[in-house]
């Protein structure tokens, strides 16, 4: 088994305090090449007395303006239960898009329904899945 480079990104206890019914945080790295599989990975602590409370990751692309790519349903995403103050890990799979307005890859980390709570982000990471 060979190691391919992964993009790391490291954004440890960044916090979220929300007054809204919800909290995302947004990332972005230079788009991989076409077909390539990437894994996007986040942990994310609520602390919430919200029982409806849910943690999701999303991954879209962007353009070279730094503007949403909407023309297809080509991002992925997951959304969970929260477990009220107990780390979670959320992990995507996909596929880079063979596109060629699309420079880079945008995930995106939120709290559901965490009115009066706290999110934490802890590690972002964004690798390349070797097949």
């Amino acid at each position: 088994h060979g190691s391919a480079p992964s993009l790391i990104i490291d954004r440890t206890m960044q916090e979220v305090t929300s007054q809204e019914l919800s909290a995302s945080r947004r990332f972005e790295w230079p788009v991989p090449p076409k077909g390539t599989r990437i894994r996007v990975t986040a942990w994310v602590l609520v602390q919430s007395s919200c029982p409806d409370a849910g943690i999701g990751l999303s991954v879209n692309w962007l353009t070279a303006e730094h503007r949403w790519f909407t023309k297809q349903d080509l991002g992925g995403g997951i959304t969970v239960p929260a477990k009220n103050n107990e780390w979670q890990k959320l992990a995507v799979e996909i596929i880079v898009p063979d596109v060629d307005e699309i420079k880079y890859v945008s995930p995106s980390i939120g709290g559901a329904h965490t009115a009066a709570s706290k999110v934490r982000i802890g590690e972002v990471k964004l690798e390349t899945v070797v097949p």
